[in-house]
């Protein structure tokens, strides 16, 4: 749902998975996108995620450690490998036998 709020607006969705305790998202920012704009869709949508996670679970504080790493991708067989990766994850991570079954990954 915070995808949808915060992100299609910005960018299309080519993958995602949404594991324990971190996700991944493998997205192509539309045409005609500012920076700025796709810049602040990501910080609203970093900060809704926090919220909802720190209201769900009655916590405080900072969520995350890191900031997300972005990757420009210009070549097709790097893509197909990386949507590969992302849906695998769920399975490397032995959260599953097969990460077909795993109910949070597109």
């Amino acid at each position: 749902n915070l995808i949808e709020r915060h992100l299609i607006f910005t960018c299309d969705i080519i993958a995602y998975c949404m594991l324990k305790n971190h996700f991944h998202l493998v997205i192509r920012t539309k045409e005609n996108q500012e920076e700025k704009r796709i810049s602040k869709a990501f910080s609203n949508f970093f900060n809704a995620y926090s919220k909802a996670i720190n209201k769900a679970y009655t916590r405080t504080g900072s969520l995350f450690q890191e900031c997300f790493k972005r990757i420009l991708i210009s070549d097709e067989s790097y893509l197909i490998n990386l949507i590969l990766y992302v849906h695998l994850n769920p399975e490397h991570h032995s959260m599953v036998g097969d990460f077909r079954d795993y109910e949070y990954s597109s």
